[in-house]
């Protein structure tokens, strides 16, 4: 599955949602992506799916997220039935709309302190937070 994410940061002030068509094994919606440094690597950390992807520099990070991890994920996801495709979204903190079942909404909040303290960095670290959309 080719990921359809690009960066659009004018939808920053939403939180993440998914809708998935499994019958077309489309994904569209929007994610938070977290760009740091750590050991001179960027980082690309997705924490609503707990995914990251590094590279030399953030261009590097980002594209090998977009292109690569998302990709794998979303297609391992699509290798699962509907019912373990929906478990593996709630482990992850989503939730499914009650009214409508292909869309599933973030429920979980990730702050700074967070990522700092889930990746061992330095209270210093700068973080900056891109959207993705598809």
């Amino acid at each position: 599955m080719a990921s359809h994410f690009k960066i659009d940061n004018s939808k920053s002030d939403k939180k993440d949602r998914l809708h998935i068509n499994f019958d077309k094994k489309e994904i569209t919606g929007n994610i938070t992506v977290m760009n740091f440094v750590d050991h001179n690597h960027h980082i690309c950390y997705v924490p609503t799916l707990k995914i990251s992807s590094y590279g030399d520099n953030k261009k590097e990070a980002l594209d090998r997220l977009i292109h690569e991890v998302i990709d794998d994920y979303f297609d391992n996801l699509f290798s699962l039935n509907k019912e373990q495709l929906d478990s593996e979204l709630r482990r992850n903190g989503w939730l499914k709309n009650k009214l409508f079942s292909k869309r599933f909404l973030a429920k979980s909040f990730v702050d700074k302190d967070g990522i700092l303290k889930d990746f061992n960095l330095p209270k210093e670290t700068k973080i900056e937070t891109i959207v993705l959309a598809a």
